[in-house]
């Protein structure tokens, strides 16, 4: 079995980086307790980007420079807390035929894999990336995330007509452009946003019809039939 190359020689061959800066930064470990990449990140002999590649092809592992602007499952944003992506610096591009990516920055912390591979039932694919790049990806996410859901919110709930506005209708909440207080969502739209708002919809169902339910299919939320 051939032996892994060590990060520095790697650093070396692929990245041109001076034996003289690995010589050094290899001389300030036992003292800063840190690794050779964050010590070579702090002396800026190399870019997060260049250190990322470099633990992929240590590790046999795919890296990114940057990660799409539109990565990002909204089931599994509601699924994982940001909190979680945030502390560990992992982000989750995509899930696909039982296999969930996982953008990482430190490779060789196992816990989040394990976490996630647990919490999602999926076997996780890592690839490593910058973490800085990991951290905006995880803003972006979350910030469209919560814009559809308040686009959402505002379709369903600002167009809800008075109570008896429709006496014939057979719901109750009607809006004045529809049949009834109900939208119809994308898949993998719905799941991701149905925790806020389904919160957001039985509030207007109290304040426009009173004890009215919501209802949520696979595919859409309304306001559900009532006694009037």
């Amino acid at each position: 079995m051939a032996t892994a190359k060590l990060l520095g020689e790697i650093l070396i061959e692929a990245f041109g980086l001076q034996p003289a800066a690995i010589d050094e930064a290899v001389a300030l470990q036992p003292e800063s307790c840190r690794r050779l990449g964050e010590i070579l990140l702090g002396m800026k002999a190399l870019t997060p980007a260049q250190l990322a590649a470099a633990l992929g092809t240590q590790l046999g592992l795919d890296s990114l420079e940057t990660i799409p602007a539109d990565a990002g499952n909204g089931e599994l944003l509601e699924l994982v807390p940001i909190t979680f992506l945030k502390e560990y610096r992992v982000f989750l591009p995509d899930r696909a035929d039982g296999r969930l990516k996982v953008a990482l920055a430190d490779p060789l912390d196992s816990r989040p894999l394990n976490d996630l591979a647990a919490l999602t039932g999926s076997d996780v694919e890592a690839v490593v990336a910058p973490p800085e790049e990991i951290i905006r990806a995880i803003n972006r996410a979350f910030e469209r995330h919560s814009g559809e859901a308040q686009e959402f919110i505002e379709d369903i709930g600002g167009g809800l007509a008075p109570r008896g506005a429709y006496p014939d209708a057979g719901e109750v909440g009607c809006r004045v452009d529809r049949p009834c207080a109900c939208r119809q969502v994308g898949k993998g739209v719905l799941p991701g946003m149905a925790k806020g708002v389904e919160a957001i919809l039985r509030q207007l169902a109290t304040d426009h019809v009173t004890e009215r339910p919501v209802e949520r299919g696979e595919d859409r939320l309304c306001l559900g039939k009532g006694e009037r």
